[in-house]
């Protein structure tokens, strides 16, 4: 849920819970920027994460595999 797409896609198709797929796409990129501009709790391993390198090109953090062209986000 990093990610732009993936969260307002998430909130897009199930939000709010008693309704899910009520909430528009503006809305949803709007939650989900609203979201994402909050600072995130350091997760320990997360260098783990994609070990074949094939993190997506706006992955937030390094990896083990070397790959990190998005922006710095902790």
């Amino acid at each position: 849920m990093a990610r732009i797409n993936a969260a307002a896609a998430y909130i897009r198709w199930n939000m709010p819970n008693d309704r899910p797929g009520s909430v528009g796409d503006q809305q949803a990129y709007d939650v989900a920027a609203f979201l994402l501009s909050h600072p995130r709790p350091d997760t320990p391993g997360k260098e783990r994460d994609w070990p074949n390198g094939d993190a997506p090109e706006d992955a937030a953090y390094t990896t083990l595999a070397g790959r990190h062209t998005g922006p710095a986000r902790h």
